[in-house]
């Protein structure tokens, strides 16, 4: 099963914008509120549960830093890298 363009399309927006995290008071709240919907996006594609699971230890790490915004937003990086391995599996089913 290919992943729909929507959701390439979705997963690439929120992929850039955490390559480049925007300066915001709850940047805590954004960030994990876009990561929940990249996991549910992911989990509805059998073959990309595995990542799911594996992207999931974001949101402890950012809730973590919560009143830190520079680590918060060097996981939102980090994501973003590790985010980009679908791209590898884009086409493939």
């Amino acid at each position: 099963m290919k992943i729909k363009n929507e959701d390439v399309q979705r997963l690439a927006e929120i992929r850039r914008d955490f390559a480049e995290p925007p300066h915001l008071l709850r940047l805590e709240s954004y960030a994990t509120q876009r990561i929940e919907e990249v996991l549910q996006t992911l989990r509805s594609y059998t073959f990309a549960h595995k990542l799911a699971t594996e992207l999931e230890i974001f949101i402890p790490l950012i809730r973590e830093d919560a009143s830190n915004q520079r680590a918060i937003r060097q996981h939102m990086i980090d994501f973003s890298k590790a985010l980009s391995v679908i791209w590898q599996y884009k086409d493939r089913y």
